[in-house]
């Protein structure tokens, strides 16, 4: 009767699940390689000067407490709570998610979305320059 070399069965499996881990090992670090991942979009900074207002609130459309047909953000402020500010979107505001950017000259969201409102206040309206939806 013959010896069965099992030797070199065992070095042949060794050398199978040390290149399975060596393999794991490389996946698993270039998964969580911050170089090799496209980050997560950040606000575009807007150097308009003329920005006076930057509130994070609920956007509100056609609240029977409030004039119809028009949209609102309901936030606070700092001693005043449940601040109200009528929204004018124009062809020129962007709306700003999670994963992109684009022109939205009317809101893109339902009621009661949370947002973040940069635009320019006048007298008793907020001409919106950007909406962040967070």
């Amino acid at each position: 009767m013959k010896k069965r070399p099992y030797w070199i069965i065992g070095a042949v499996a060794m050398i199978i699940i040390v290149a399975y881990l060596i393999f794991l090992f490389e996946f698993h670090s270039a998964s969580y390689n911050s170089d090799e991942l496209s980050p997560l979009p950040t606000p575009t900074p807007i150097s308009d000067k003329s920005i006076n207002f930057n509130h994070i609130g609920n956007f509100q459309m056609s609240d029977p407490k409030l004039r119809s047909n028009e949209f609102y953000l309901i936030y606070e402020a700092p001693g005043a709570p449940a601040m109200t500010a009528r929204l004018y979107f124009n062809s020129k505001t962007i709306c700003q998610d999670y994963s992109e950017e684009s022109l939205c000259p009317s809101p893109l969201f339902g009621n009661g979305a949370r947002i973040q409102v940069l635009g320019t206040q006048v007298k008793n309206y907020v001409l919106v320059k950007r909406i962040i939806i967070p």
